[in-house]
């Protein structure tokens, strides 16, 4: 924790640089591909804890591949650590941030995210910005400040109040918490669109801002012409006789493929609105997706003036949601729970009695008489269904639409024939059903295409009222001009103004349409584009408090955003958030960003760091083998601007890496865990590099950078059937190239990790992982002999040294072990080898059907067709030599 000494003389010796300039060219080379990005990503990625799932017990999927895409193109880029760092923890803080800097504040969104329905808020909130805490402290700071969350750290110097100070940084996250597992798109987040998805999304855009600067242009001459016909309209009606029976009710409203339906009754019926009769009400819900929200899909409203009684839905979360019927003013009457799925559309119906049976005003009650899912598989193409149902007035009448046609049954009148409105269609329609075309001025066509994609007026009444055009008027839009104008809302204006621009302002019209539709197109375009969480800050910081033995329940004293004592402190007249945090925490005032990085880098290269515990360079940590080489390791990362791969290229060049990695056994009993560096680092590959070394022998490996996640051979009985959501978690087994992406993409699913990699100690991602441990074990050969992609590999590289490999056994075997070891084979490899080979190829000259069938393993086409037992023996070969230590160890 202490400041850096001046560099000693004896650290030259490290870092001596005598290489080659072959060894400079290749290693400036490497640096330089692409492949250095994914390969130094993946160590990030454990820091991160990135994964494609939520983590807990459902474990749904939650992509999160732009983050790991942003990370693979700033270590190919150069980006410096420092900057690396800020955009990390607060690159939505920046000015004007980009949406790769607002990608690259998901690093504090990766954690595991609960996702069920009685998950408590509160405490998942603590949870999660725990996890952010001991994240960010192990990965900067490299310290187990978690030991803090419950009391004052037991051996470093850190309190748990200065824990909470910490916690205040990251608590304010404006978003959801707690959410269901139908909303994979869990608040806040953005769409990450590609190059040629942006392109077309600036092309609707620019479409957009043209058609609105048109409609901008013929709206005052509309407003003017709206305000003339409205006057002149409501005065002619208010002069004509009321015409209609005062005994007989109007039913009419809104329906269409639209979630925000509206169905209305003539509150004439129901005098005066106080709700004295009983209701029976029934229609159509598409039941939201977001939590928490509300939908009103109906409501009775007055016809001369504003006081309305509503019929809605509450949505919870889990799988229900409440129906509610509310009073004039909003006053909820009661409500019911519900239980449907969240995206699913569904048939109503409800009563509300007023008495509830009895005299008692209090005992209000709506009960649901039916919810039922459609049955879309009918294929009916019905669009809308609304019925009322007045049991005082002994009245009914529903209504049916379909592509077809429009039906009306129930009416109270048997011999009596009333008006149906549809648009401007007026219809004559009895008690039997019978239609009769009276009236129209709109296209004839109504029925089809645009019946689906547009929502439609519609009134029953035994009047009819005729616009100046000559077509009727629907049934909303003479509701409000039979109101006083006095009285009007602004919802009832923009019905009339609506219905007056449809008939009468063709060109606005069509304008309108034009923006509607491609509103609608970007709106399907952008839900198709891939999602990034992001984090956003609330506008107002969340108080934070000391949690008694870390239990949500128990908070104590306020605390402020601080950073622990023992460091130095934040400059003064700073903002305290997280942009100052990340700017502290690589500030050369506080050297143990630095260290901790450094270290890491070393541990990469070398498989064990200077410090032997990157996790803990606390008191209990293992002090530097090398102190003085990690403080000059550290001094030359911050003095050349915290470029990674200036000091990356250090160390490879320095003659201490470039060291063999043979030993004697006398220097291996002298120091076996090479804590001298007296000879050069022997480690195995991680998970995802023993499976990318066989693919890259064979020729298989796909190199595309970057991109969605892939799902490579897996037995498809591993995600067995959960008892709650039968079949949910699936293994779309990737079709052609994507089955041979390199191990880093492949899918994560937390809970279960992809099996082949866990054998080889991939860390599942729950939390962040400072340093993989290393084991050996004999499933690991199991792998390495059976698993599909190995097999596969091996038939390919066979097929490969046939084609290609020479004409003759020695040549060919020269030619594999090449591909695979990198060197040729000594002779007493050859013998060995040779003999192998001999051997298969006796065996399966006896059995050429075994031969044919392990020729057959595989998705990959054949690199030539050729002789199946000569492929086959070859295979044996390439098996042998994949499953050598030399084959998936770093010498």
């Amino acid at each position: 924790l202490t400041g850096l000494p001046p560099s000693p003389a004896d650290v030259e010796e490290f870092v001596r640089d005598d290489a080659p300039d072959a060894y400079a060219r290749l290693v400036d080379r490497l640096l330089a591909s692409p492949r250095y990005g994914e390969k130094m990503a993946q160590g990030w990625l454990d820091l991160a804890r990135f994964g494609d799932s939520s983590g807990y017990q459902d474990d749904g999927d939650r992509p999160s591949w732009p983050y790991r895409d942003y990370v693979i193109r700033a270590l190919n880029d150069g980006m410096p650590f420092d900057r690396f760092t800020i955009e990390n923890l607060a690159g939505d803080l920046l000015p004007d941030a980009t949406m790769e800097q607002q990608i690259a504040s998901g690093f504090n969104r990766l954690h595991r995210h609960n996702e069920e329905g009685g998950s408590d808020e509160d405490e998942f909130r603590a949870v999660y910005t725990v996890d952010r805490v001991n994240t960010t402290a192990a990965t900067w700071l490299g310290l187990t400040l978690g030991c803090a969350q419950c009391h004052d750290h037991k051996y470093d110097p850190i309190t748990q109040r200065e824990y909470y100070s910490l916690f205040a940084f990251f608590n304010s996250l404006d978003g959801e918490v707690v959410i269901n597992k139908n909303n994979r798109e869990c608040h806040p987040f953005i769409r990450v669109p590609t190059g040629d998805e942006q392109r077309q999304l600036d092309g609707m855009n620019a479409e957009l801002a043209a058609l609105e600067a048109r409609r901008t242009e013929l709206t005052p001459a509309a407003d003017a012409a709206f305000a003339t016909w409205l006057a002149a309209e409501s005065q002619r009606l208010a002069a004509e006789p009321a015409t209609a029976d005062p005994d007989r009710g109007a039913i009419g409203g809104l329906f269409g493929r639209s979630e925000a339906a509206a169905y209305y009754a003539d509150a004439a019926l129901l005098e005066p609105l106080g709700l004295s009769h009983e209701l029976r009400a029934s229609g159509r819900i598409n039941v939201p997706q977001t939590v928490n929200a509300e939908a009103n899909v109906g409501y009775f409203s007055a016809a001369l003036g504003p006081a309305q009684a509503q019929v809605g839905f509450s949505v919870a979360e889990g799988p229900r949601f409440f129906a509610y019927l509310g009073r004039p003013g909003g006053e909820r009457v009661a409500s019911e729970p519900l239980f449907a799925q969240h995206g699913v559309q569904y048939d109503w119906s409800f009563r509300y009695d007023p008495d509830g049976g009895d005299d008692d005003p209090a005992d209000d009650d709506v009960a649901p008489e039916g919810l039922l899912t459609l049955d879309l598989r009918r294929g009916s193409e019905r669009v809308g269904t609304v019925q009322l149902d007045l049991s005082a007035a002994d009245r009914a009448a529903s209504i049916e639409c379909d592509a077809f046609g429009l039906s009306v049954r129930g009416t109270s009148d048997a011999d009596t024939p009333v008006e149906l409105y549809v648009d401007d269609l007026a219809y004559v329609v009895s008690r039997t059903g019978d239609l009769r075309l009276q009236d129209f001025s709109c296209e004839p066509d109504w029925k089809g295409d645009r019946n689906r994609e547009q929502r439609h007026n519609f009134g029953f009444h035994p009047t009819a009222t005729t616009a100046p055009s000559g077509g009727s008027i629907g049934l909303t839009a003479q509701q409000v001009l039979l109101v006083p104008e006095d009285r009007r809302t602004p919802e009832q204006v923009a019905i009339a103004r609506s219905f007056f621009v449809e008939n009468f302002q063709p060109e606005l019209t069509a304008v309108e349409r034009q923006l509607e539709s491609i509103r609608n197109t970007r709106t399907t375009f952008e839900k198709r584009l891939p999602v990034a969480l992001v984090w956003r800050e609330m506008a107002e910081m969340r108080p934070a408090r000391v949690l008694a033995r870390g239990d949500y329940q128990q908070p104590g004293e306020l605390v402020e955003r601080n950073v622990p004592s023992v460091f130095p402190p934040l400059p003064d007249g700073d903002q305290r958030d997280r942009l100052s945090l990340a700017r502290w925490l690589v500030s050369r005032e506080h050297p143990l960003t630095s260290r901790v990085t450094a270290n890491r880098i070393w541990q990469q290269l070398f498989g064990a760091g200077l410090v032997r515990t990157p996790e803990d360079f606390g008191a209990r940590g293992e002090l530097p083998t090398h102190p003085e080489l990690l403080d000059w390791l550290a001094a030359q990362l911050m003095d050349g601007g915290w470029e990674i791969k200036r000091l990356q290229r250090a160390v490879l060049l320095s003659h201490t890496y470039r060291q063999t990695s043979s030993v004697s056994p006398e220097k291996w009993q002298a120091d076996p865990e090479n804590r001298l560096l007296a000879r050069g680092a022997r480690f195995r590959l991680t998970a995802e590099e023993v499976r990318d070394a066989a693919l890259s022998a064979s020729g298989l490996l796909v190199e595309q950078l970057g991109g969605e996640s892939a799902y490579p051979y897996q037995n498809l009985e591993f995600y067995r059937e959960k008892e709650d959501s039968p079949g949910e978690w699936q293994w779309p087994q990737e079709p052609g190239p994507q089955l041979y992406r390199r191990g880093m993409y492949t899918f994560w699913r937390r809970t279960t990790p992809y099996p082949p990699f866990t054998t080889f100690d991939a860390p599942s991602r729950g939390e962040c992982t400072v340093m993989r441990s290393r084991t050996n074990t004999p499933l690991q050969a199991l792998i390495t002999l059976n698993d599909p992609t190995f097999v596969e590999a091996a038939r390919v590289l066979a097929e490969r040294i046939v084609a290609e490999g020479g004409g003759d056994a020695a040549s060919r075997l020269e030619c594999v072990f090449e591909r695979c070891l990198s060197r040729p084979p000594s002779d007493a490899e050859a013998v060995i080898l040779l003999g192998l080979y001999e051997r298969e190829r006796e065996r399966y000259r006896s059995d050429p059907d075994a031969a044919a069938a392990l020729v057959a393993q595989g998705s990959a086409g054949h690199v030539r067709e050729g002789d199946a037992v000569e492929t086959a023996a070859w295979i044996a070969v390439a098996t042998a030599l994949l499953n050598l230590d030399e084959a998936i160890t770093r010498e």
